[in-house]
């Protein structure tokens, strides 16, 4: 981050605290004077440094008010905020009614996302998602990366942050990936030459890989789907089966909404686990488009 002469860059952190990687974990606000502000920011608690650092609680499901307060000592300037979850995972993160010094926060201009990397971090209007009803932040871990926009602060007046926030399900981010394999049966199927050659052989991996991928989610997220079977591998079945599997993540997600621990909560290998059969069947469905391609352009191989 640009930090330009005389402007003093605050970057606030929310997101998990690594205190244990396995859980969907607390918030962290961390203040930083930009090197030629000649500003020193003092916390609550008397210590005085260019970059400070404040931990929260852990976030869950249920919206939760935090707040972190510094003094900027020696000069006003700008103060630029970053908020975001810190750490690992496809797990998105809500942010809303973020005031400073009690005053709200327009979320519909000024900030700026990271590039995306678990998932794609953006304002989203769903009134549902937010706190407010109003649009709010939504945000992925993205290792030093978060939100950001320009506050105005004057030296010697205190800066109290404050905001509401909470975790999401997985279960988003799981039926987002979902997308990629279901783009490219649907480029498949357009090709027009069917399952011929190397493409059926591609397409029975795709077939055993959704199986896993079935049986993985039935065990761990209590989800029922059919498998396919080994005679009905087609581009029709297999986009009516990664179909099923979306709309079953969105369903459990449904079902578990008014639940404050979000789905897998403290189970990092199980996510890690559906993550990785998720990204073998998109990796496996590329493959079986361009397979399909080729059988159209050279004739059955």
């Amino acid at each position: 981050m640009k930090t330009p002469s005389g402007i003093l860059c605050l970057v606030a952190l929310l997101g998990l605290l690594a205190t244990n990687v396995s859980a969907y974990e607390g918030t962290m606000f961390s203040p930083v004077a930009g090197a030629v502000s000649k500003i020193e920011l003092v916390d609550a608690s008397g210590k005085k440094s260019g970059c400070l650092w404040m931990n929260g609680p852990r976030l869950t499901a249920k919206w939760k008010e935090y707040s972190f307060a510094f003094t900027p000592e020696g000069n006003d300037g700008l103060v630029c905020i970053r908020v975001g979850p810190l750490g690992e995972g496809d797990i998105p993160y809500y942010y809303d009614e973020i005031k400073v010094n009690g005053v709200l926060i327009d979320n519909n201009s000024g900030w700026t996302f990271p590039r995306p990397l678990a998932g794609e971090s953006k304002l989203v209007t769903d009134p549902a998602l937010s706190f407010s009803g109003k649009p709010c932040l939504k945000l992925y871990p993205v290792p030093c990366a978060g939100a950001s926009r320009d506050i105005v602060v004057t030296k010697g007046e205190k800066v109290v942050v404050s905001m509401m926030a909470r975790s999401g399900s997985v279960l988003e981010a799981y039926a987002v990936q979902m997308s990629a394999v279901t783009a490219s049966l649907d480029e498949a199927m357009k090709i027009g030459a069917g399952l011929k050659g190397d493409a059926m052989e591609s397409g029975r991996e795709l077939a055993t890989s959704l199986n896993g991928l079935v049986a993985l989610s039935g065990s761990q997220l209590h989800i029922s789907v059919p498998p396919l079977t080994p005679d009905a591998v087609s581009l029709e079945a297999l986009k009516a089966k990664t179909s099923e599997l979306t709309k079953a993540y969105d369903e459990e997600k449904a079902r578990t909404a008014g639940d404050e621990l979000p789905c897998l909560y403290d189970q990092p290998k199980v996510r890690a686990e559906i993550k990785a059969k998720i990204t073998e069947a998109s990796r496996l469905a590329a493959s079986l488009k361009t397979d399909c391609l080729l059988a159209f352009i050279f004739g059955t191989r």
